[in-house]
């Protein structure tokens, strides 16, 4: 056999043994190895709901972006499963999301830029919200 299909003749001996220990069954290629997965598909489903539609602060977190490690914390207090940061980044990627990364401004601003946008940019905007019966609002 492990001739006319050409493989080693340790895994004919493998394939033997768990015919005698499962049947038929016990051949299907569904068990796979390596560690278990912390999250089952529910709680996948939990999470990526949570974060595509949720925002941090209706998880009591401080800052309104999903960083690594404010989805570490959420997914610690509502499921119970604490999983490092680079897990946390393979979930997401699985997810098919990202983490967002917060912007880290220089202390040294442009003055003239900031005065342009006062004088400028933001009355526009002000007054379009008026337009509109919009309001506006600030985050730290």
């Amino acid at each position: 056999m492990a001739r006319i299909f050409d493989v080693p003749l340790r895994t004919i001996f493998d394939w033997l043994a768990r015919y005698r220990s499962g049947g038929w069954h016990a051949l299907n290629d569904s068990s796979k190895s390596g560690r278990a997965k912390k999250l089952s598909a529910k709680d996948m489903q939990w999470v990526y709901n949570a974060v595509t539609m949720g925002n941090p602060l209706h998880y009591q977190f401080d800052f309104c972006l999903w960083s690594l490690r404010t989805i570490g914390t959420m997914i610690k207090q509502e499921l119970g499963i604490e999983l490092s940061k680079s897990s946390v980044g393979r979930l997401l990627n699985n997810l098919g999301l990202s983490a967002q990364r917060p912007l880290y401004k220089s202390y040294k601003q442009d003055p003239k830029k900031i005065e342009r946008y006062l004088n400028s940019t933001f009355p526009d905007v002000v007054e379009k919200a008026k337009a509109l019966g919009a309001e506006i609002y600030f985050c730290r």
